[in-house]
């Protein structure tokens, strides 16, 4: 379990997400097929990984009472550097063993002793650190306070910087005067020159503009030209031609 631990913990993630459904009323929506094979997969997992459901991470240290039937957990635990803490028999081998103790690993109610001995001192040293944890926030939480104090105490004995004559308030109340007028004055240039290059740009024709107008009007001049010229200059008139005479004149003649 312990070298394949990422395995397990998908499993035992999956067995609250299951237990979450029960809890919620989800399986009494679903048929009844879908909801008695979530129930028997449920109680699978929890015979095979309750032990462990709130185990988030790899175990600090791991506790074993017949280290001989266990031989699986002591060799994880060995490769991956977990101390060990076991209950050793005479017929066990105390030397893979970090800490050993002494006893009957095959009696029930010495198993039962031992094991809730060692679980109401994890249970106590787990309370023991959140208050050492505790203990050591305030005192930066008070730490912090001291450091803002001083801080504040420092800014407070810094002197304030004297008070101004009248004259030198005054003259320099007349020089942010003067000052305000000319960045007005300024403004108000900058705003007519503005206007002025606005209005001279709608006034003004561009050049090309200008030259396309020059050559319409050219082009309507040599229109109006053709059309003043007369028509007899299209069409030329014919030479006038005289009589011939018949053949039978000249002949009676």
């Amino acid at each position: 379990m312990l070298t394949n631990f990422s395995t397990v913990h998908s499993r035992v993630s999956k067995l609250r997400e299951l237990e979450q459904q029960v809890v919620t009323g989800e399986t009494e929506q679903m048929p009844k097929k879908e909801a008695l094979r979530i129930t028997r997969e449920l109680t699978k997992l929890k015979r095979n990984l309750g032990g462990i459901q709130d185990l988030r991470k790899l175990p600090d240290v791991v506790f074993i009472i017949d280290t001989q039937k266990e031989h699986i957990a002591v060799t994880e635990a060995q490769r991956l550097g977990i101390p060990i803490v076991a209950v050793v028999d005479t017929n066990c081998d105390p030397d893979i063993i970090d800490h050993v103790i002494p006893g009957n690993d095959d009696a029930i109610r010495a198993a039962q002793l031992l094991t809730r001995v060692i679980a109401d001192a994890a249970v106590e040293g787990r309370q023991i650190a959140q208050a050492k944890g505790r203990v050591e926030e305030e005192a930066a939480q008070q730490a912090d306070a001291e450091k803002e104090s001083q801080k504040a105490e420092q800014k407070a004995k810094v002197p304030a910087p004297p008070p101004l004559d009248p004259e030198e308030a005054k003259r320099r109340a007349d020089e942010q005067a003067k000052a305000r007028q000319e960045a007005a004055a300024a403004q108000k240039v900058r705003e007519e020159r503005l206007l002025e290059a606005k209005e001279a740009a709608k006034t003004s024709t561009p050049p090309k503009q200008e030259e396309a107008v020059k050559q319409a009007e050219a082009v309507k001049q040599a229109e109006a030209v053709k059309q003043e010229e007369p028509a007899t200059q299209d069409e030329a008139p014919k030479p006038a031609v005289a009589d011939e005479p018949d053949a039978g004149n000249e002949e009676n003649g």
